[in-house]
């Protein structure tokens, strides 16, 4: 999924992102990610054309992520939000 600067997202559960090989150092790594990120929400500062990773603010400090573990986390739409913001 190609994410937009901005956007709000947060990590994946374990199930939802692709077969990583099962592989001990995959699963270590999420838990370590999964830490350090414990459900927070993350915000998009800088996407990748060329890669499929993002640089993401999480707890004050910036953080690259593949994209494959992350998840858009603001699901209104602008006309949404344009339509919210008249009430």
């Amino acid at each position: 999924m190609q994410f937009k600067i901005g956007d709000l997202v947060t990590l994946k559960k374990a199930k939802d992102f692709p077969d990583c090989g099962g592989s001990l150092v995959a699963v270590k790594f999420y838990n370590r990610l999964l830490v350090e990120c414990q459900d927070k929400p993350m915000l998009i500062i800088k996407t990748f054309d060329n890669d499929n990773s993002s640089v993401v603010l999480v707890s004050g400090y910036r953080k690259v992520i593949n994209n494959k573990f992350l998840e858009i986390a603001n699901i209104i739409d602008s006309e949404e939000l344009h339509e919210f913001k008249k009430i």
